[in-house]
């Protein structure tokens, strides 16, 4: 939703958009393109969860997705998860919602 939302921000008839489905790749590349105030980093993370969706939502038991939502865990959340309590679950809603805010802040400016 962010995405869109960005998305929109920028366009001049935003309703156009509805008619069309974009895929979060798509959005993502879009997003990036027009935003060049969002560090690089953001977008990097953002691809990586991408990728850990599309792992779940083509195979659950998928034996990279564990490996892959602990990197994205470690990566996103480097110098700050010693702040948060709580274990696994509770780190991702955190590097989860650091994301969120970055685009957030973005739609803002």
């Amino acid at each position: 939703r962010q995405l869109m939302a960005l998305i929109e921000c920028k366009c001049a008839k935003p309703g156009v958009l509805k008619k069309t489905r974009l895929t979060f790749s798509t959005k993502l590349h879009l997003v990036e393109a027009l935003y060049c105030e969002i560090p690089s980093v953001i977008w990097e993370h953002l691809r990586d969860l991408n990728t850990i969706r599309n792992s779940m939502a083509h195979e659950l038991e998928d034996e990279l997705v564990s490996p892959r939502l602990k990197k994205f865990v470690t990566s996103v959340g480097a110098g700050q998860l010693q702040y948060v309590r709580g274990g696994f679950l509770e780190r991702l809603a955190f590097c989860l919602s650091h994301l969120h805010l970055a685009l957030v802040k973005s739609r803002e400016k």
